[in-house]
């Protein structure tokens, strides 16, 4: 019996050394298999926010994802040009014109936009922050036509600190899309 155990296990090792390449073949071929297989996952990024290239005036700076701006300037109240140096009277109505030629998602000819603006002085003191200027289209919408022009108003009314300046930071989305626009400008009060 003491042999039959022996040679049952020379045998059953002669068969396993055989036995062994096969395995290992069909082990790496099913790892082969298995790669070959995988779909490679493709992770599109997000388009980033890109500065405009326009006709841009009054050293506003901007950035836009999604919509096309053709034109971004300063006007007082009667439309006349804000002069480039940026420098305006307390109480002055300044107005940002933004002129978007595309990029509004357009659902039944409306356009849903919303815009923010902040102005802080120097010191880091805010003077004015308005969430959505736009809440009140939230629901209805404006004409598609009509959202290609975006105003949004600044008015200092009083400068106590002695380096008067402001910065102007607004920003235009849409509200059914992902376009947006964010900017800032410096307000020099005379």
């Amino acid at each position: 019996m003491l042999l039959k155990s022996k040679r049952y296990k020379k045998t059953g090792m002669k068969k396993f050394i055989k036995i062994l390449p096969i395995l290992a073949l069909i082990f790496f071929a099913n790892q082969q298999f298995a790669i070959a297989q995988k779909q490679p996952t493709k992770i599109t990024p997000k388009p980033k926010p890109e500065p405009v290239n326009a006709n841009i005036t009054n050293n506003i700076r901007l950035t836009s994802k999604g919509f096309k701006v053709a034109k971004a300037y300063l006007v007082y109240e009667d439309e006349t040009p804000v002069l480039p140096d940026n420098k305006v009277d307390t109480n002055q109505k300044v107005i940002l014109r933004l002129i978007i030629d595309s990029g509004w998602t357009n659902l039944e000819q409306k356009a849903y936009p919303g815009a923010s603006e902040k102005i802080v002085m120097l010191t880091g003191e805010i003077i004015l922050k308005e969430d959505d200027l736009f809440s009140s289209y939230t629901e209805t919408g404006v004409d598609i036509n009509d959202a290609k022009y975006i105003s949004l108003m600044a008015v200092i009314t009083k400068m106590d600190y002695k380096k008067r300046q402001v910065i102007v930071s607004f920003k235009v989305w849409d509200k059914k899309g992902e376009s947006t626009i964010t900017g800032s400008y410096k307000l020099f009060i005379k």
